[in-house]
Formats: C-alpha cells, sequence, structure tokens
C-alpha cells in the first residue's frame, strides 16, 4: 500500500471509481433519468460509497481495515450496476450510455478484485503498525557505549545513508535518532522513483526547501542533495547548512 502510492488519490482503482462517478452524476443530471428522484440519489449515494471507501480504507494505516473498506465498495459497485439495469429497464439510459457505464462499473469491480489480492499477497501489514516497527528497529541499530563508533547503515535506507555514529552513538545519540524520525518521518526510507517524480513537480512548482522538506517528511539537506542528484539544482550551488540531528551531506536527513 505504502510503497504503491502516496496519497489515495495515486489509486489506479481510485481514479477509476472517480471516473465512473463523475459518469453517473453527468447520465442523472437532466431528462427522465434525473426526474427519478429515488434512483437518481440512490445510484449517486453508491458510487460515493466506492470512492469514499477506497479513500477511507486507504487512510486507515492497515491493511486489514484497507481490505475491509474495499469490499464495501466492490459491493457498491454490485449496487451500482444493479441500479443501471433498473434504470435501462425504465427507459432513462441509451444502449450505447448503458453499455459504456456498465462497463465501467464492472472494469471498478474488477480493479478492486484485483487490488484486494495483491494487498493480501504482498505481507505488507500497513503504515500504522510497520511505522513503529521501523522506529523500533531504527533505535537497535544505534551502537552502544561499549561499541566502536562506527557508521551503521540504516536497514531502510540507501547504501549512502547513515545511522547517527561518532559523538552521537550512546542514549543521547538514540534519542536524537528518534527525534528526527518524529520531525522527518521519511527521513531514512528510500527515494522511489515516484517519490523523485513528485519532488521535482513540486520544485518546479515554485516549493522552497523548507515547504518541500514538511511535504515530503524529509529534512532540508535531503531534499537537497536529491534535488543536486535530480540534476534540478547545480553542484555550484551554497552548500546545505547543518541541520539540528541531521548531517551535512548525503541524503540523511
Amino acid at each position: 500500500m505504502g510503497n504503491v502510492a502516496r496519497c489515495f488519490e495515486d489509486l489506479d482503482v481510485y481514479q477509476r471509481a472517480r471516473e465512473l462517478t463523475n459518469t453517473v452524476y453527468s447520465l442523472t443530471r437532466d431528462g427522465p433519468f434525473a426526474r427519478d428522484h429515488a434512483l437518481t440519489n440512490q445510484i449517486r449515494r453508491a458510487c460515493l460509497s466506492i470512492v469514499s471507501n477506497i479513500a477511507e480504507g486507504f487512510e486507515r494505516g492497515t491493511t486489514t481495515e484497507f481490505v475491509q473498506f474495499l469490499y464495501v465498495a466492490k459491493g457498491s459497485c454490485g449496487e451500482v450496476r444493479a441500479q443501471l439495469h433498473v434504470a435501462r429497464d425504465q427507459g432513462y439510459l441509451s444502449d450505447g450510455q448503458y453499455r459504456t457505464v456498465l462497463d465501467l462499473a464492472r472494469h471498478t469491480s474488477s480493479m478492486l478484485s484485483s487490488f484486494i489480492a495483491h494487498i493480501q499477497g504482498s505481507g505488507y501489514r500497513g503504515e500504522k503498525l510497520e511505522r513503529p516497527k521501523r522506529l523500533a528497529r531504527t533505535c537497535e541499530t544505534t551502537p552502544s557505549p561499549a561499541e566502536p563508533a562506527q557508521s551503521q547503515v540504516h536497514p531502510f535506507s540507501r547504501s549512502d545513508v547513515h545511522a547517527p555514529s561518532g559523538p552521537e552513538v550512546g542514549p543521547d545519540g538514540r534519542k536524537r535518532h528518534i527525534a528526527i524520525r518524529e520531525r522527518y518521518p521519511n527521513a531514512y526510507d528510500p527515494w522511489s522513483l515516484q517519490d523523485e517524480a513528485a519532488l521535482a513537480e513540486a520544485f518546479h512548482r515554485g516549493r522552497s526547501v523548507m515547504e518541500l522538506a514538511h511535504e515530503f517528511g524529509r529534512g532540508p539537506n535531503a531534499i537537497r542533495s536529491r534535488l543536486r542528484k535530480l540534476g534540478l539544482v547545480t553542484s555550484a550551488a551554497p552548500p546545505p547548512s547543518i541541520e539540528p540531528g541531521g548531517p551535512a551531506t548525503g541524503d540523511g536527513p
């Protein structure tokens, strides 16, 4: 789920459900269909149920809840199809309109089934459950005072992202590491191609480094470093200042 999309709006199945909803609203806006208030309200509410349950399930943060909400959305797809049959029987839709919107509803339902199967087979439990585990494992990888102050690679980061070492090890280092994660939730997560594309788009819209840091949950230095790697800023740009709790260069916070 989290590796597929940054938000529910990015989901293909949500986009298809939104297309279905807009189509139904358009068909029920005028003519005899619009005058059948009971059927119009019912089929519109069914469409709203599809998009709303996809969105709410995604935002719940657990795979179990997401799947439950996707099944509700799939049930609402069946409701839409049944109501389209009624509309066709009453002569509210032409053959072309009927086939077009019915195929769209069937395709949305099929996409929901495939998406549910993908999520259930992925082994991913959801951000609500996985994030505390990542934070705990981050703390466990921080060297203890008795160990040599060696640079350690964070298990969920790229190879050039390092956990605190040297003077930051020990209890204070762990607290600082936790503070970094709390301030920048994605500080040690790898950059995906989708993340980089979204960063480039936001940068071209004129967003500042601090705004990008807040939006992407990563430190300003990491944002500057990634912009340089994407060729959006030159290496001759002023070097980033050292942020509290973060390295001055590389992909750290």
